[in-house]
């Protein structure tokens, strides 16, 4: 982790509100699965660097902030989980686009709080059923990888370390997956 930049992945989503120990490690909040499903939790990747918090076939850009499909199409053209580089990031390396000034590490009023489509306890990048009842995996048509029944990709396999598995990792070398969908419940 880059210590001056507030989103070292470029997912949209802030270091710290990755950090789900709430512990000041970022390297220890790495808990995809279920404990009831899965005796071993995690893939790996801490959730700062982690481009899927919790292996549910969503990259975190598409279910974190609440942009529109729009919003991400300009922002991320290849809709590899990373904001494009040729978009304007900051010394605080957060996108600019976010913020309500470059580098005032004040994200747009709009922007300020994560995506909670159903409204529990749990934000959408860290939420299987984001709409509180489906599988978001089985929302994008991906129950195939779903070996468990938990709603996340049981199987890890990240080659490429970024935190999308196999079977929905269109690159295996290089991080991002081109092509992943938006969320179905994203406008």
């Amino acid at each position: 982790m880059d210590r001056c930049d507030l989103d070292s992945d470029n997912d949209g989503v802030l270091d710290a509100e990755e950090e789900t120990e709430r512990n000041g490690i970022f390297g220890d909040s790495d808990h995809e699965g279920d404990i009831l499903v899965t005796p071993v939790l995690g893939d790996g990747v801490p959730n700062y660097l982690d481009l899927d918090s919790h292996n549910d076939g969503l990259l975190d850009l598409m279910e974190g902030r609440p942009l529109s499909r729009a919003e991400i199409d300009l922002l991320d053209a290849d809709h590899n989980g990373i904001f494009d580089a040729s978009n304007a990031f900051g010394a605080n390396g957060l996108l600019d686009a976010l913020e309500t000034a470059p580098d005032s590490g004040v994200l747009r009023s709009e922007l300020s709080v994560l995506r909670n489509t159903d409204g529990d306890d749990k934000q959408d990048m860290f939420d299987v059923t984001s709409n509180g009842v489906d599988f978001d995996l089985y929302q994008i048509g991906r129950s195939d990888l779903d070996l468990l029944g938990g709603g996340f990709i049981s199987v890890i396999f990240d080659i490429d370390q970024d935190g999308i598995m196999r079977g929905v990792d269109t690159d295996l070398n290089r991080r991002g997956a081109s092509g992943s969908p938006h969320s179905p419940y994203s406008s």
